[in-house]
């Protein structure tokens, strides 16, 4: 019998969610911390000649044409023809000296530098911060606290609902469906980095590409259709994948051998061990950490803030190369086919110049509205910085008051680090939400903490405490009702050993 061969046509119909260009442009703005993004302006300077490095101190009323205005708005009715970069903070603002250069010196020299400042974050610290994001009932807490308490090392989450549903009743008396504990995974999904609680690799794999169509950041990808077709060969043709079985997979989707090869390609990007990832990064070496922000508080209580600069440089529209772009299109008809295409790609960067500035001034107009609207909610902790005056504050609180979007917010306040009074502090040591006791009543987090190493302390070396004893006495002797995985979890944020290696 014969073999046929022939070209089939198959149409498909697929819901993408697209972001502008614009949109696309602020998602990673907005993430990149004070280093990254000097370097993403140098790169952009270098790469589009429509840009130029430092001021013009020119308006640019007058150098304008509303045609070469890209579809972006600014409601601050500030000028998109030039950047002014943040003020530059040497390392003398850590120091006593008072000589200039000293302390408080600012300016634009060679000489300036960042500051550099080690610092160190556990697996469990980057997770719990995270939760303060989200504004959960005592019984989601307890959930969540559970779940991250489970994780193995790849973070991923081994046990099934059902038995986590047993495991919280017998071991934690925590009561919940089903249902409650895959709410609390779903949470546990949009933590970062993505892919942290998948229950396999397979889920893993989805939550990562769907978070990169969710957000539509095309950074990594060129085409976020290959993602989709990522995400439906990891769907739905997962064994056939792993096991490199291209010609069914060429035979089941439609997909071209080459199309393929580029699906795969997205997909072994991915990282499919999200919890290894993160515990070797923190490995326990010091990282250097730039503050993105510079605030000092005042004698009249008044608090300043300003974005710290680093080495990113000042930038502006060329006018020269605008001028040319413009007396080209003044002559249309003398343009030749080669002078055309010319026009059309200088036209194009003086568009993407244009944008990239006024994405720039977006960026710092609301990281400071987000920094603002921080201090005043926990103004009393900015002056006295006592962890005991911090205010209940989740990301939904900011947001709220700024107007932005949550997601927004969440990314101003990622990897970021404000330099207080010389103090080095996460964006996301600014956020707390309190727990509630036995009875019911509002406990402060930090009171657990204090309270545990005082009894800690105070315990006998010869006979130390379990951590189920530790409860016990906690609810008792300060009325703090935690379970014991919570004792465990705090414990372990302390420095605490177990109970055996405590014993002398």
């Amino acid at each position: 019998m014969g073999i046929s061969q022939g070209l089939a046509l198959e149409q498909k119909q697929k819901m993408l969610q697209r972001l502008s260009p614009q949109q696309l442009l602020l998602v990673n703005l907005y993430e990149m911390p004070v280093t990254e993004l000097a370097e993403e302006v140098k790169n952009k300077i270098y790469d589009n000649e429509a840009l130029e490095e430092g001021t013009t101190g020119r308006s640019s009323d007058n150098d304008t044409d509303a045609d070469f205005t890209p579809d972006v708005e600014n409601d601050e009715g500030v000028e998109t023809e030039e950047y002014v970069a943040p003020e530059t903070y040497d390392t003398g603002i850590l120091g006593d000296s008072e000589d200039e250069g000293g302390a408080g010196s600012r300016g634009y020299d060679d000489k300036q530098q960042e500051i550099p400042i080690g610092q160190t974050v556990t697996f469990l610290d980057d997770l719990w911060s995270q939760v303060a994001n989200y504004n959960l009932t005592e019984q989601q807490f307890s959930i969540i606290e559970f779940l991250i308490g489970s994780l193995d090392d790849n973070g991923y989450l081994s046990s099934s609902s059902y038995d986590i549903v047993d495991d919280l009743m017998f071991s934690q008396n925590v009561y919940a469906t089903e249902d409650e504990v895959e709410e609390m995974i779903a949470i546990l999904h949009q933590f970062d980095p993505p892919g942290i609680g998948a229950r396999d690799t397979r889920e893993c794999l989805l939550i990562q590409l769907d978070r990169i169509l969710e957000d539509g950041n095309n950074q990594k990808f060129e085409k976020l259709e290959l993602v989709q077709d990522a995400r439906e060969i990891v769907d739905k043709y997962y064994n056939l994948f792993i096991n490199n079985n291209k010609d069914k997979l060429v035979q089941l989707t439609g997909y071209s051998i080459l199309h393929l090869e580029d699906v795969f390609g997205v997909i072994r990007k991915l990282n499919p061990y999200p919890g290894l990832a993160l515990c070797e990064s923190i490995s326990g070496a010091s990282q250097t950490v730039t503050p993105d922000f510079i605030l000092t508080t005042e004698q009249d209580g008044n608090i300043s803030i300003t974005l710290n600069g680093g080495y990113m440089p000042s930038f502006h529209l060329s006018h020269d190369y605008l001028n040319l772009v413009k007396m080209m299109q003044d002559s249309p008809s003398k343009m030749s086919r080669h002078d055309k295409a010319r026009f059309d790609y200088m036209k194009s960067k003086v568009d993407d110049a244009r944008m990239f500035i006024e994405a720039m001034h977006q960026r710092q107009h609301n990281l400071e509205k987000v920094m603002r609207t921080i201090v005043d909610f926990q103004h009393k902790f900015f002056l006295t910085q006592n962890e005991r005056d911090l205010n209940n504050l989740i990301l939904v609180d900011v947001a709220s008051r700024t107007g932005l979007d949550v997601s927004t917010v969440s990314r101003i306040c990622r990897s970021k680090y404000a330099l207080v009074d010389g103090n080095l502090y996460k964006l996301s040591q600014f956020f707390k939400r309190n727990s509630t006791n036995a009875a019911g009543q509002e406990i402060d987090l930090d009171d657990v903490e204090k309270a545990l190493r005082e009894i800690v302390n105070n315990e006998d070396k010869q006979n130390p405490y379990s951590d189920e004893k530790l409860a016990e006495l906690l609810h008792t002797a300060k009325g703090i009702k935690v379970s014991r995985r919570t004792i465990n979890v705090y414990r372990k944020k302390l420095g605490i050993p177990s109970s055996s290696n405590r014993k002398n």
